[in-house]
């Protein structure tokens, strides 16, 4: 009889450890998770505050003036436009076209046909 009281006593005693490992694993388990969560939290909250200076930026009157001007073109009324020409690309044209001669015949040129 007091051999299978300590049997039960020393299944109760396993169950309860078993129990507690296995809580201890699911704490760390949910703390690493945790932390990655705050991390992510941390990020989000930097681009929330990124994207409301820029929606500030976006509704002010200097932005919507230069848009106008950049995009539509738009001048104010005691403004006047100047349109200057482009540079000529002449030698730029010229130089895209010159051919560059490979390094073996650069090299045969310079041994066999130098005076």
């Amino acid at each position: 009889m007091k051999k299978l009281l300590y049997f039960f006593i020393i299944v109760f005693l396993l169950i309860i450890i078993k129990n507690n490992i296995v809580s201890t694993i699911n704490l760390s388990e949910n703390s690493s998770i945790l932390s990655s969560l705050r991390q992510e939290l941390e990020r989000v909250r930097r681009e929330h505050e990124f994207l409301m200076q820029k929606l500030v930026y976006v509704k002010s009157d200097e932005f919507i003036e230069q848009q106008a001007r950049e995009k539509l073109n738009m001048v104010k009324t005691n403004e006047h436009v100047v349109i200057g020409s482009e540079p000529e690309q002449k030698h730029k044209i010229s130089l895209s076209f010159r051919k560059e001669l490979p390094n073996w015949q650069k090299w045969l040129i310079l041994f066999f046909k130098a005076p």
